[in-house]
Parts: structure tokens; sequence; C-alpha cells
């Protein structure tokens, strides 16, 4: 009984392991978007009509502005030393 613990701790672990690199990864690609999406939320929820407006805009804008991070040398970088820790490229 105490092996098959260890043995389903153990596998827990790994996967407790690759789920937070999941995590990492997806923060790390849309950080962008939940910093400053939150505040459209709210202009768009308050501001009624034209709060909207600006609300679809700015997400527009802001699926731009993200998109031209997850292209930038910078996160290139920082993504390729994730999935080096992570080993997602095992996958």
């Amino acid at each position: 009984m105490k092996l098959l613990i260890v043995i389903l701790a153990i596998g827990l672990l790994v996967l407790a392991y690759f789920w937070m690199g999941v995590a990492l990864k997806f923060l790390l690609l849309w950080w962008m978007s939940f910093v400053f999406g939150i505040p459209l939320l709210y202009i768009g929820l308050t501001f009624g009509w034209l709060g909207a407006i600006g609300a679809v805009l700015g997400a527009v804008l802001l699926l731009a502005i993200t998109l031209s991070w997850q292209n930038s040398h910078t996160c290139q970088v920082l993504q390729a030393r994730l999935n080096k820790a992570f080993y997602f490229d095992d996958i």
C-alpha cells in the first residue's frame, strides 16, 4: 500500500510540474491581455454604448499588441527557456 502511495505521489508531482509549466507559458504569452483587459471590461460595462465601442476597439488593439509581443525576440527567448525548463519540446 505504501508503494502505491509513493508511486501516486511521484505521478502527481510530475503532473503538477507539467501544469505549472503550462500555466507559466500561458501567462507569458497572454499577460498583456489580463493586465489591460480588465480595465477595458470595466470601461465597456460602465460607460454605456460609447464605453462598449471603446472597449471593442481597445480589445482589437490589445490583440494586435499581444500578437506583436508573442512575435518579439524577448518573448521567443523566454518561451525557449520555458520549453527547456519544462521539457515541452519532448511532447
